[in-house]
């Protein structure tokens, strides 16, 4: 294991975001604030509130394992800015298809499930291959079933929350959310590409909710627009595509988000990140809706 994975290891923890926040900044170099934890870092929430999905994949380990770094070396910020390191190519249609998906997405019918179950199946380099299923109520209790440690049981200790800008949200408080995407946008602050398709793919947000998230999702500069692709159980979908530049300074390669969107329903299929060193790991959303109970089958 290298410096980094010790790093990361270190900080697979709930919270570790919050003490790297916490340290002093002192004047740094743009090169040394250059790395991409902003897109990223909806999805490490949600993996730190619980192993329910699976540890946090490496290419995302890397990111915060490499923050770290420069956080006790150099002082240097724990959440640097967000660089997509290339113009907006197509960023005019995959803002069209957005807005087209805030339309279907405010169309659908409001849930009063007292539940809520996401069951996913994914690949990282860590853990290979594998499932998971989790279900939980308004209170944020969990309940989880993975492939990679059986047994169905309520995860102790743990709350289930979304990254709202420096915020981690309950379920009653994503509903407390603006509609309005111009106030929801302030909300999550700059360059929220990573925490916005994280509520999108596993939370119950209402449907206005999901439609201003689409809207503001349409504001990504570089974002791509890829048609007739599928995810990994061959459903067809379309796919917006970012690229996090790399960060030589911290050891950081280029990594390329990709988030497969059912163009009928505006439902999140599949999210990946590539890195141009080969490494690849994605989570495909086999369901992610209401539930009538507790159980995870």
């Amino acid at each position: 294991m290298n410096d980094s994975d010790d790093v990361a290891a270190m900080l697979d923890f709930p919270g570790a975001d919050e003490l790297l926040a916490a340290a002093k900044v002192p004047p740094v170099t743009a090169a040394a604030v250059n790395a991409a934890v902003t897109a990223v870092a909806g999805r490490m929430a949600a993996e730190q509130v619980t192993e329910l999905r699976t540890r946090v994949p490496l290419t995302r380990r890397l990111l915060v394992a490499a923050a770290a770094v420069a956080t006790l070396t150099t002082g240097a910020v724990a959440y640097p800015v967000l660089d997509l390191g290339r113009p907006p190519a197509q960023t005019a249609s995959a803002a069209d298809f957005l807005h087209d998906m805030a339309e279907t997405a405010g169309a659908a019918g409001p849930s009063q499930a007292p539940y809520w179950k996401v069951r996913t199946k994914f690949e990282n380099e860590d853990d290979g291959t594998g499932t998971s299923t989790l279900v939980f109520d308004r209170a944020g209790t969990i309940w989880t079933q993975n492939s990679l440690s059986p047994g169905y049981g309520v995860v102790s200790g743990k709350k289930m929350r979304w990254l709202v800008g420096e915020d981690r949200l309950t379920w009653d408080q994503l509903d407390a959310l603006p509609s309005d995407p111009d106030a929801l946008a302030d909300r999550f602050g700059d360059n929220p590409f990573g925490s916005i398709s994280g509520v999108l793919a596993d939370s119950p947000a209402s449907p206005a909710l999901r439609s201003a998230l689409f809207d503001v999702l349409a504001r990504t500069e570089g974002a791509r627009l890829l048609k007739n692709v599928k995810d990994s159980m061959g459903r067809p979908g379309t796919a917006i595509e970012t690229t996090i530049a790399a960060d030589p300074h911290f050891g950081i390669p280029a990594i390329t988000i990709r988030v497969v969107i059912d163009r009928a329903s505006g439902r999140i299929l599949e999210e990946s990140h590539r890195n141009d060193r080969g490494g690849v790991d994605w989570r495909t959303y086999l369901e992610s809706g209401p539930a009538s109970s507790r159980r995870t089958e």
